[in-house]
C-alpha cells in the first residue's frame, strides 16, 4: 500500500469509531452490531451481549482519537485484511476511559469492521465510594429526577456547546460541578440556576432531533417533566 491508501484506510477507521459511538448513543443497536466482526466465532451471541451492555454505558462522548498502529494488508485465516489500532479516550457513564480499538479493513469489499471493541468497559464494576452511594440512596424521587435532568444537560445531545452558556447562564463544566455535588449545593451557589435552566430548557427548547434518546437520560415523559417543573417552581416561591 502507498501512503495515500494507508491514509484513506486510517480515515475510514476513525470515521467508523465515530459512527459506532453515535449508533450506541442513539439506541441504534442493530446498526452498531453490524459494525463488529469477531474472527474467533460465536458472533451472534457476542454481538448481542456487547451492544446490550455497551448501551447501558451511554451516552458516550469521544474526547480524543488517534492512530496507534497500522499494519498493511496481509493474509489471515479469515481473509485478507489491513489492521488499524485506534487509541480512544471516551467519556461515558463510568467516567473517562481509554481503550485501543482494533479495526479490520477488508480490501476486496472495501469494508471496515471493529474486531476488538472496548468490552473491558462494561466488564468493569464501577467504583463508587460509600459516601456517594449513601447520598444516592438517600435521594427523594424528586431529587433523582433533578439529577437525571442535570445529567441530560451535561452529557446528553440536547444542547450544543456553542449555545450552552447562552441557554444556562453557566458553562457546561459549571453545571457538571452542580451535578457532581447534587443534592448538596455547590460552593459557587450555582445550584438553583443550573436546575432551573435544565428544567426550563428540557421542557421548552426544540429537541425534536434528540427525542429518540430522551428515555436514555430521563425516566419521565416531556409532558410529565413540564408538570414537575411547575411544581418545582411553585415550591421555590416564598410562602
Amino acid at each position: 500500500m502507498n501512503e495515500q491508501q494507508e491514509a484513506e484506510v486510517c480515515a475510514k477507521a476513525l470515521a467508523l469509531i465515530r459512527s459506532h459511538f453515535t449508533h450506541l448513543n442513539d439506541g441504534r443497536l442493530e446498526a452498531a452490531g453490524q459494525q463488529l466482526f469477531f474472527p474467533s466465532g460465536g458472533e451472534n451471541g457476542r454481538l448481542a451481549v456487547y451492544v446490550h451492555e455497551m448501551s447501558k454505558l451511554a451516552p458516550f462522548r469521544l474526547l480524543t482519537t488517534s492512530i496507534g498502529r497500522f499494519d498493511g494488508v496481509c493474509k489471515r485465516r479469515y481473509g485478507t485484511v489491513a489492521t488499524v489500532m485506534v487509541d480512544v479516550r471516551v467519556s461515558c457513564s463510568l467516567g473517562e476511559r481509554d481503550s485501543g480499538i482494533l479495526i479490520e479493513w477488508f480490501p476486496q469489499r472495501d469494508v471496515s469492521l471493529i474486531s476488538i471493541p472496548p468490552t473491558e468497559w462494561f466488564l468493569e464494576k464501577p467504583r463508587r465510594d460509600e459516601a456517594v452511594l449513601a447520598r444516592c440512596e438517600s435521594m427523594t424521587q424528586d431529587e433523582k429526577l433533578i439529577e437525571e435532568c442535570l445529567r441530560a444537560a451535561v452529557d446528553g445531545p440536547f444542547f450544543p456547546d456553542w449555545e450552552f452558556h447562552a441557554l444556562f447562564g453557566l458553562y457546561r463544566r459549571e453545571v457538571a460541578a452542580v451535578l457532581e455535588s447534587w443534592p448538596v449545593p455547590d460552593r459557587d451557589n450555582n445550584t438553583w440556576l443550573a436546575i432551573h435552566n435544565a428544567l426550563n430548557n428540557l421542557t421548552g427548547y426544540p429537541l425534536s432531533d434528540c427525542m429518540a434518546v430522551w428515555p436514555n437520560f430521563i425516566s419521565v415523559s416531556r409532558e410529565e417533566l413540564c408538570d414537575f417543573f411547575d411544581r418545582w417552581l411553585a415550591a421555590q416561591s416564598p410562602a
